[in-house]
């Protein structure tokens, strides 16, 4: 595959270009990144507080995983849920904990994979069951090499009209160009990890390129807090403050409860809003 255009954007030794033969953005030249997911490299030094925060979080992320599963429980085809990149099975957790559902998880991570009851493997190495009806994909699609070759899987492993819930974060966005000059940071959402780089425009047209049918309105943004960087709260250079902010957002959004607190993020996500977008889409 030819990988050219413009470049959208670049910040130390990290380029990224609008790619007219994927039409999304991406880094140039692409790097093989596979070996941090498969030695426990991305857990152990890209994310050490990973573990201490995920417990700080657990009920917030309890509540988020609920809304998420709100989002194609009435849709989907069956209720057999298979979760890509599941890392510490909590989302398949939450999904069990609906008796109603079935679940498994395949991660790449040796380590993960055995000590939460996963899948050991890549989504291409998983053959034990087809028809699934939901294939969840969150904060996985960014690190991909081929998210085509993704979403010709997923297409292969679901059901008639199974569903794909997939999450990714949303850059390049009008406020992260206003929070990138507020904070005088270039490019400060890049990463070595984040080979891929979508908006709400972008993301959607490329599924529905390879087969599936967007379900707009079901669209979940989340906060974005860039907010914070506009309002002089930088917390890209402080961890403390950082985890004080997100103190504040759980508490606001626990208290909202689950009704209103999906009627805003569905808003978000209606207008592309959010520093993440969680989207449904179904096999065509």
């Amino acid at each position: 595959m030819n990988h050219s255009g413009p470049i959208a954007g670049q910040r130390d030794n990290l380029k990224v270009i609008q790619c007219r033969e994927c039409g999304f953005h991406h880094l140039d030249p692409i790097p093989d990144n596979s070996s941090l997911y498969s030695n426990g490299t991305f857990y152990t030094d890209l994310k050490p507080d990973y573990g201490k925060d995920y417990l700080e979080d657990r009920e917030w992320w309890w509540a988020v995983y609920g809304d998420w599963l709100a989002l194609v429980e009435d849709i989907a085809p069956n209720k057999f849920l298979l979760d890509v990149g599941a890392g510490t099975g909590d989302f398949l957790a939450r999904v069990l904990n609906n008796k109603e559902w079935q679940a498994d998880g395949i991660e790449p991570d040796y380590n993960m994979a055995q000590k939460h009851h996963l899948f050991h493997g890549g989504y291409r190495d998983y053959a034990d069951k087809s028809g699934v009806g939901v294939i969840s994909a969150h904060w996985v699609m960014e690190h991909l090499e081929n998210p085509k070759d993704f979403l010709e899987w997923a297409r292969g492993t679901l059901a008639h009209k199974g569903v794909l819930l997939v999450t990714i974060p949303n850059d390049f966005s009008e406020i992260q160009k206003r929070a990138m000059v507020a904070v005088n940071k270039l490019y400060y959402w890049l990463h070595p990890t984040h080979i891929n780089y979508w908006n709400s425009v972008t993301f959607s047209e490329f599924l529905k390129r390879n087969g599936f049918d967007v379900q707009v309105s079901r669209t979940y943004g989340s906060w974005e807090p860039e907010k914070h960087l506009l309002a002089g709260q930088n917390y890209l250079e402080d961890h403390a403050l950082g985890r004080y902010l997100h103190k504040a957002r759980k508490t606001n959004e626990l208290a909202m409860g689950a009704k209103h607190r999906m009627r805003v993020m569905r808003t978000n996500g209606l207008m592309g809003w959010g520093r993440d977008l969680t989207f449904v889409a179904v096999k065509r």
